[in-house]
């Protein structure tokens, strides 16, 4: 009788991961800011759209695969890759950068910012990598957009770090009930 409940409290633990993850999943759909939810090998557990938009790379295809292989041969993306590579072999785990990103005659101005996701201990559970486009593209044969730099208090929408965060977490949570 136990075991029994125990399989019932699974299964409806698993329906509200999951109701969770489908609710946030809509949230990070409709954020023009680009967010990417990396495990802690840098295997990509989220992305929305926004971030493929931004990359110009198809980045919710990648998930489930290392950051690395997902960008290798997508300039934009495999240029953002690794100057997040960067900071996190450097052990930078909390950062924040404007980014240049060059392909072609596209220039892409971004400014990232990086937390960990919670774990257990010192180890964090992953990263929640934030992105947002400043001005628009900039074609080498035109005059250069002006790109106006938020000021220091300025922050990428909290919404969508809260979002991630909740994400992965629904993540771990569904993966942690299921039955062996």
């Amino acid at each position: 009788k136990r075991l029994a409940r125990a399989r019932v409290e699974m299964r409806r633990s698993q329906q509200v991961a999951e109701a969770e993850r489908a609710n946030l999943a809509v949230i990070l759909a409709r954020l023009s800011t680009g967010v990417n939810s990396l495990e802690p090998d840098r295997t990509i557990r989220t992305a929305n759209q926004a971030a493929g938009s931004i990359l110009g790379a198809d980045v919710e295809a990648a998930i489930g695969q290392p950051l690395a292989q997902a960008a290798a041969g997508k300039s934009l993306f495999e240029q953002f890759q690794t100057a997040c590579s960067d900071h996190l072999d450097a052990c930078e785990h909390e950062w924040r950068e404007q980014l240049v990103l060059q392909s072609g005659s596209t220039r892409r101005v971004l400014m990232c910012a990086c937390t960990t996701l919670s774990g257990e201990g010192q180890t964090p559970a992953g990263f929640v990598i934030v992105f947002d486009a400043l001005g628009r593209e900039v074609m080498h044969d035109r005059a250069p957009a002006r790109v106006l730099l938020p000021g220091p208090d300025a922050g990428l929408p909290k919404a969508a770090r809260r979002a991630a965060e909740k994400a992965a977490k629904a993540t771990r949570r569904s993966t942690e009930l299921r039955p062996p």
